[in-house]
């Protein structure tokens, strides 16, 4: 019979919480996440009063919190809050993403009848709204969501604007289940959105600048243009200016993206990119168009003009590429070549897009309009701040 040696097992020393000092406690407390902090709490009247400590609730919120540190104080008094354990309740329970106040495009795809929408969420006193961005510069309230602070917690309600004249709280959200009862949810790159049984994923939209654009630059940067092409709403389009590589070298170059698309070109696809290196003169592209007619739509009906009585109101001359997809049913998108029309300083339009629709060679105009008017989204209401420290 064979012996065997059993080593014997040696115990980890057992360091008792209650035998470290007070600054390894809350050394220990600021790497806890919210459902451990709550656990302890219950521990004993020691650790009830540490977990409350609002230090420990900042050190979690600048970890995981949803809004960036220099606008909480504006956060904190619009929502009517005075400390950051209530600022982590209402984030969390709110199911936004971090950087929350601003624009948000709905990602939709080809085989999606879908044709994308633009949301502006906004800070208002004592809670957040969100609205539908029209292209025709109206907006559309959708939801509203209140923040009612409480001796024991705060409450977030949930209000939906969209289906009724009057406000409704559709639910009070209460954890992290109560978000899925209102169809919002927190995504890795945004949020979700369900309505009428339809989840949409939301993505975060560059808000135009607030700068001028500079002489060299036709449009200001990150701006918003909507335009009429086939249907009764208006498309948008969002203006950015990216290096392109032409001849092994970086040019700029002006892309236009679908905020709000159509069949042929979805949201989240490029529609245009243009080259403002190279301009033409107007009087010499528009003696190309003396003899011929061209198509323009307005609210979905196509209507015929001519051209040349465009000639006073034009400035520049620019040429560049469109997308389009003469497919129904795949995606097998082709470019072609469009020139671009920029109207004079206090048109009513900003430019137009011209170019030869290949199947009927007929001339194709579509005239933008820029979007200004839509709630400036950011955490700069006038309001006085709380009276309260919050150690930033």
């Amino acid at each position: 019979m064979h012996h065997i040696n059993k080593r014997s097992r040696v115990s980890a020393p057992v360091i008792a919480l209650d035998n470290l000092s007070c600054e390894l406690h809350r050394n220990i407390l600021s790497f806890c996440s919210h459902v451990e902090l709550c656990r302890l709490s219950t521990a004993n009247r020691y650790f009830a009063r540490e977990c409350r400590r609002d230090k420990v609730w900042k050190a979690l919120f600048s970890k995981t919190g949803q809004i960036e540190l220099e606008n909480v104080p504006k956060a904190m008094s619009i929502f009517g809050l005075t400390s950051f354990a209530q600022l982590f309740q209402v984030t969390y329970k709110l199911q936004l993403p971090c950087g929350m106040i601003g624009l948000w495009r709905a990602e939709n795809y080809v085989d999606d009848e879908f044709n994308g929408e633009l949301l502006c969420i906004n800070p208002i006193q004592g809670g957040i709204m969100c609205s539908s961005v029209h292209g025709d510069n109206s907006e559309k309230e959708l939801f509203c969501i209140r923040v009612k602070p409480t001796k024991t917690e705060v409450k977030v309600i949930f209000f939906n604007l969209e289906h009724c004249l009057e406000p409704f709280a559709l639910t009070s959200i209460t954890g992290t289940a109560g978000s899925g009862k209102i169809g919002l949810k927190r995504s890795k790159d945004g949020f979700t959105l369900t309505r009428a049984g339809k989840a949409r994923q939301y993505v975060k939209v560059i808000s135009p600048s607030k700068t001028l654009p500079d002489s060299t630059r036709f449009f200001q940067p990150n701006s918003l243009w909507g335009a009429y092409y086939k249907s009764i709403t208006k498309e948008i389009v969002q203006i950015t200016y990216q290096k392109e590589e032409v001849d092994g070298k970086f040019v700029e170059a002006i892309c236009g993206t679908k905020i709000i698309g159509d069949p042929n070109v979805p949201s989240g696809c490029v529609s245009f990119v243009l080259d403002p290196n190279t301009e033409y003169n107007v009087f010499d592209e528009m003696a190309k168009y003396r003899s011929e007619m061209c198509l323009k739509f307005e609210a979905g009906r196509p209507y015929m003009f001519d051209l040349t009585n465009l000639q006073p109101h034009l400035r520049h001359w620019i040429k560049g590429k469109i997308q389009m997809n003469p497919c129904k049913d795949t995606w097998e998108p082709v470019w072609l070549d469009i020139d671009c029309l920029v109207y004079s300083v206090g048109s009513e339009m900003g430019f137009c897009l011209l170019w030869t629709e290949p199947l009927h060679g007929m001339n194709i105009v579509i005239n933008f309009s820029k979007i200004e008017n839509f709630s400036d989204a950011q955490w700069s209401l006038d309001m006085p701040l709380n009276s309260v420290d919050l150690e930033l």
